[in-house]
C-alpha cells in the first residue's frame, strides 16, 4: 500500500493549536501524535483537507 502524504495538527487541554508538521505517511503521524508532551488531541488530514484520522495523546 503506497503511503499517504498528510499533516497532523495537536491541540492542548484549553485548544490552542501546536504548528502542523507534514509527515509522508498516516502511520508515522499517528504515532507522532500518539507520543506528543502536552498535547491531548490531534487530527491528521491528507493533503487536500480531508479528515484521515484523529486520536488522543498518551501524555
Amino acid at each position: 500500500m503506497k503511503p499517504i502524504p498528510c499533516t497532523i495538527i495537536v491541540n492542548n487541554w484549553i485548544g490552542y493549536c501546536f504548528t502542523p508538521v507534514s509527515f509522508p505517511s498516516v502511520n508515522q503521524a499517528y504515532k507522532y501524535g500518539k507520543e506528543f508532551l502536552g498535547g491531548v488531541y490531534f487530527r491528521i488530514f491528507d493533503r487536500k483537507g480531508k479528515l484521515l484520522k484523529n486520536g488522543y495523546c498518551n501524555s
